[in-house]
């Protein structure tokens, strides 16, 4: 929940910053659509009385995409960008 909400402060400043060309980066929209999806997941979690699979699939999908974007981010290393 943490890293959740660190990025998507990340992602307001950089909005803030960038202005227009943030929007012309397709891994911005990921990043929100991410953040969306965990948010969904997270208030269905809290309100069902049980978990069901909707709220995994959710889940599911917010950690692929945070996996996504750590693949993404870890790329910018030499030493590591040949494994990815």
């Amino acid at each position: 929940m943490t890293t959740q909400l660190y990025s998507i402060y990340y992602e307001i400043c950089q909005a803030i910053y960038e202005k227009k060309d943030y929007y012309q980066d397709f891994w911005n929209y990921v990043e929100i659509l991410e953040f969306c999806i965990f948010t969904t997941g997270a208030v269905l979690d809290i309100y069902a009385t049980d978990v069901n699979d909707n709220v995994r699939i959710l889940l599911v999908g917010s950690v692929l995409f945070s996996l996504f974007k750590f693949l993404a981010l870890t790329r910018c290393f030499t030493s590591l960008s040949f494994l990815i």
